[in-house]
């Protein structure tokens, strides 16, 4: 009896654990500076960000899957491979053009940068999940103009906004 208890422990944990694998992930910053070219990633990290690039007067926007900036990159990249390459895009900071919507959701699933026409709206993003808190909004900061807020969607983008996740913690979550 141990020993088929055993047999079924062991193919649980082989079967839960054969879709998850280590991906290669290189960076191309596109005449931007890291710290690393390479990072190596468990495919199932719905939380990880690639790193963020740095570039003299411009704003990075987001990582793309191709050189041509047409494939966003997003987790699932992480799923379906086992080595990727992310290409940098970036906005000159004097453009006025476009403007760019930072997200932060420390903790929370990946949620990338919008980049907005001038006087175009937001398009509300997948709300970020951290177990064991509720997602309430998302609040906007911008030190230039002093702005602090809940972000309000049908409010036309004017300047470039970096947008936080406020969440609340769930009182029912047990860490045991």
């Amino acid at each position: 009896m141990k020993k088929l208890l055993m047999i079924l422990v062991f193919a649980f944990l082989f079967v839960g654990c054969a879709n998850t694998h280590t991906v290669t992930v290189t960076y191309e910053p596109n005449g931007g500076s890291i710290l690393n070219m390479t990072s190596t990633v468990n495919s199932n990290s719905p939380q990880w960000y690639p790193l963020t690039p740095n570039k003299l007067n411009s704003y990075f926007v987001n990582w793309y899957l191709d050189s041509e900036f047409s494939v966003l990159y997003s987790p699932d990249a992480l799923l379906e491979n086992d080595e990727i390459t992310l290409y940098a895009k970036y906005i000159e900071v004097d453009q006025e053009d476009f403007y760019l919507v930072a997200f932060v959701a420390v903790g929370g699933t990946f949620t990338p940068n919008q980049l907005i026409p001038s006087g175009g709206l937001l398009v509300a993003p997948s709300i970020p999940i951290i177990e064991g808190y509720t997602f309430l909004y998302w609040e906007y900061v911008n030190s230039m103009s002093n702005k602090q807020g809940e972000v309000n969607f049908l409010e036309p983008i004017t300047e470039h906004l970096t947008l936080e996740a406020i969440y609340s913690t769930n009182n029912s979550y047990k860490t045991s």
